[in-house]
């Protein structure tokens, strides 16, 4: 029984990595002939060929056939799959033949292919199948897929769309969030769209209020088509907590200017401001940059960046370093922060101070070069060359010769003088793991000991490429240190930077691994630059970014600690990471 049952293991093991464990199970049974066994033990050795070929982002046609012609549907979705990762127009003739099978799975991978290829033929196919679809699941899919190859008129095509189904309705909005997020030069006459009727629909106050709301705060100068007005309505309709942290940053995005209805306005973002809900918070005190010049707004701002919780206290503080305050108020406030003892702190009051001061006026800048952390140094040095790389070149100068040799060396490379030999190469080197070895890292847990607590997180199978490159780092002790350095309350916490400017890397890259999860709060998704650029760095989801999906690769999820994954604020570190 176990000789028998060992060809089926090692098939099923394998195809668990791109399918849910249900599937897999469906398949076991106690007894296999002969005949069975020599299927599996051919399937299992199709399904390493192709794992292979499709890491290496080889569209070996031979393989392909084979997988997409085998009895084994498993063979067949995890072929699919392959051929969504690898993406292009090449792979649109092998895609093709699954729009039509009868077998949903199949057909929604097919799908989700087809919004890889770049191919105005699949945009064709895409439209054809909607006209036809049944399945809701599928549905969804097909609008987002669309809204990855996108089109001239994209938001009024889907807008005009008529769908019953509540969960194809959200995929619409949540697909042009996702359009207009990562192709914002599309041709679109915003004019034709009743955004009146839209903003009505969010004062519902539904489950479609969130969606629209999301997709309204992604349209290119929405102000231009919503009035503050119109907003004040919300402020009382909107109660529920999920659909008021959205309209907080809708607010955000159509107040850009003195209006009559801004102070009604302002004393609802001042209450949400003070919500024991950090995501809700954190929007309304980034939605208040337009109010500064209303008395209360400041009030409240100055209050707010003392706050003992460090990511209002940041957030409020970036607000105000980022507005276009001037006056001995705001730079004596600035001042203070230099004193934090939170490093993210320090720097954006740096920030705002460099936006507002010319080199002769900045005397702190001297007990800056000699801070005690490297995250303050090289953020110090990245704000001045941005500022004036000639006026600050003696600066420079002095710190490319700084005891610490992560700011030294990242100074030299500012100003183009040669590094030490201790600098590692930036040269991207393919950094991905054989199947065998994925595979085993897609099953550990890693424990990051924060400068604020542990933070527990499962690897997921879907992406074991991405697992055994995170598990990999954290072996090696390279996450130790490291930083935290972009974290915006209700969007991300991304780490993984030893440097902590958001440029550093382990020097390795490796393949995206998209699949069907959805960027909500508590999963993992690898950083990238573009696609298969993944390295070091990754983001933890402290808000529900629908429009990351099928865009970044989710390798985890925060199983324990989310709590201090919540409070995480710019300049945390990793003190160290460990391989549960």
């Amino acid at each position: 029984m176990k000789t028998r049952l060992n060809g089926l293991y090692i098939v099923l093991t394998i195809s668990s990595i791109f399918l849910p464990h249900t599937n897999v199970t469906a398949m076991e049974r106690p007894e296999i002939k002969d005949s069975e066994r020599h299927s599996y033990e051919a399937n299992s050795q199709l399904s390493a060929r192709l794992f292979e070929t499709v890491d290496k982002r080889v569209l070996n046609k031979v393989i392909f056939d084979a997988a997409l012609h085998s009895k084994s549907e498993l063979v067949q979705l995890n072929a699919l799959k392959g051929l969504s990762r690898i993406g292009g127009k090449n792979i649109l003739p092998l895609v093709k033949p699954f729009l039509s099978t009868s077998n949903d799975e199949l057909r929604r991978v097919a799908v989700l292919a087809l919004g890889q290829s770049k191919s105005k033929q699949a945009n064709e196919l895409l439209w054809s199948l909607l006209k036809t679809e049944k399945t809701t699941i599928i549905r969804a899919e097909i609008y987002l897929a669309l809204a990855n190859l996108t089109e001239d008129n994209l938001v009024s095509k889907f807008l005009s769309q008529k769908e019953n189904k509540l969960s194809v309705q959200k995929s619409i909005y949540h697909s042009l969030a996702a359009t207009l997020t990562y192709h914002r030069d599309i041709k679109q006459d915003y004019k034709l769209i009743d955004f009146p009727s839209l903003v009505n629909q969010v004062a519902k106050d539904n489950e479609l209020s969130g969606p629209i709301a999301y997709f309204l705060a992604r349209v290119p100068n929405i102000d231009q088509y919503v009035l503050p007005s119109q907003m004040t309505g919300l402020t009382t309709s909107v109660t529920s907590l999920k659909n008021k942290r959205l309209v907080a940053r809708l607010i955000g995005k159509i107040v850009k200017k003195p209006d009559v209805a801004n102070r009604q306005i302002l004393s609802w973002l001042i209450e949400q401001s003070e919500n024991k809900d950090i995501r809700l918070a954190t929007e309304a005190i980034r939605a208040m940059v337009s109010f500064l010049y209303i008395p209360q707004a400041k009030i409240q701002m100055g209050k707010l960046h003392a706050s003992s919780n460090i990511l209002v206290a940041q957030t409020a503080l970036q607000v105000l370093a980022d507005s276009t305050l001037t006056g001995k108020e705001i730079l004596s406030l600035l001042k203070k922060q230099l004193k934090s003892e939170s490093t993210g702190m320090v720097v954006a009051a740096m920030s705002g101070l460099i936006k507002r001061q010319e080199r002769d006026d900045m005397s702190w800048a001297l007990k800056i070069m000699r801070h005690k952390s490297t995250y303050v140094k090289v953020n110090f040095a990245n704000l001045i060359f941005e500022k004036d790389p000639k006026a600050f070149a003696n600066v420079l100068k002095m710190l490319s010769s700084d005891p610490n040799q992560i700011v030294a060396n990242k100074v030299k490379k500012l100003i183009n003088t040669p590094a030490s030999n201790t600098e590692e190469s930036n040269a991207q080197i393919n950094g991905t793991a054989s199947f065998k070895l994925a595979k085993l890292s897609s099953n550990k847990t890693v424990t990051l000991k924060t400068s604020i607590g542990d933070i527990v997180i499962k690897m997921n199978p879907e992406a074991p490429y991405s697992a055994h490159n995170f598990v990999t780092l954290v072996e090696q002790g390279f996450y130790n240190k490291s930083y935290f350095m972009r974290v915006i309350g209700n969007f991300v916490a991304q780490g993984g930077d030893p440097i902590g400017d958001g440029e550093g890397t382990s020097g390795k890259s490796i393949r995206e691994e998209l699949s069907f999860l959805s960027h909500t709060v508590g999963s993992v998704g690898m950083a990238t630059a573009g696609k298969d650029t993944g390295d070091s760095q990754f983001f933890i989801n402290t808000g529900d970014n629908i429009h990351l999906d099928r865009n970044y690769s989710i390798f985890g999820h925060v199983i324990k600690g989310m709590d201090v994954a919540m409070r995480l604020a710019h300049g945390d570190q990793i003190i160290k990471a460990i391989v549960e």
